[in-house]
């Protein structure tokens, strides 16, 4: 595991620095053309790392790891993270699978890979940006003047549990209104929606609430 992980990072570095991946997965075609202090492959790096530190004190160990001795600033990284795409993420997860399966050397119980399906409800940012893509619904409480709007989406995931790998995971609209054709997933539907992911060598665990004659049948296709 730890080897495949060091062979992956390298791998990764490299295509960070790839200049076909940049132009890929930017939001516009003229970002990123120019030198700057905050190019692709440093906020590239700067988000993978995922550190629980301030975003400030994080830019501030990065300048230091590479000897870096210019200042970056809160402001200065949110706008250059915006001219990202979340593509590129997408194919990190695609790449990252990939390679870690290529071979045989994984972890398996008796000859079956064993992955879980799971998935949550989560309460996103009450912003108008992101109220175009998920409907808000309305908070209710026992005193009627502390109801609030809240904007919450359904998420699900497909999960290695003996290698710690995600093969696919989706986060969608989770309620319906009459003011857009925004559609509603359910738990059932974004699960059938992983099954691509699967092989007859995976052992499919889930939570009693999610077999139906749909999934059934698009299983056995697999």
């Amino acid at each position: 595991m730890l080897k495949k992980t060091a062979e992956f990072s390298g791998v990764l570095n490299k295509k960070i620095k790839n200049s076909k991946f940049k132009n890929k997965h930017k939001t516009n075609r003229k970002y990123f053309t120019r030198k700057g202090k905050l190019g692709f492959s440093k906020i590239m790096t700067m988000i993978i790392k995922k550190s629980n530190k301030s975003i400030q004190n994080s830019l501030n160990d990065m300048q230091l790891d590479i000897n870096d001795d210019c200042t970056i600033t809160n402001s200065a990284y949110t706008q250059a993270r915006a001219k990202l795409n979340y593509t590129a993420f997408k194919e990190f997860a695609n790449d990252t699978a990939n390679f870690f399966y290529q071979d045989d050397e994984y972890n398996k119980y008796k000859g079956f890979r064993i992955l879980a399906v799971d998935g949550s409800v989560v309460i996103l940012p009450n912003s108008d940006d992101i109220k175009k893509e998920f409907n808000p619904t309305v908070a209710k409480c026992q005193v009627p003047e502390f109801k609030k709007e809240v904007v919450q989406s359904r998420v699900s995931c497909l999960y290695d549990v003996l290698n710690g790998i995600t093969l696919d995971a989706s986060i969608n609209n989770k309620i319906n209104s009459d003011d857009n054709d925004l559609i509603a997933y359910d738990e059932r539907t974004l699960a059938v929606e992983h099954l691509p992911y699967c092989t007859k060598n995976d052992l499919v665990v889930l939570d009693r609430g999610y077999p139906s004659y749909e999934m059934f049948v698009k299983y056995a296709a697999v």
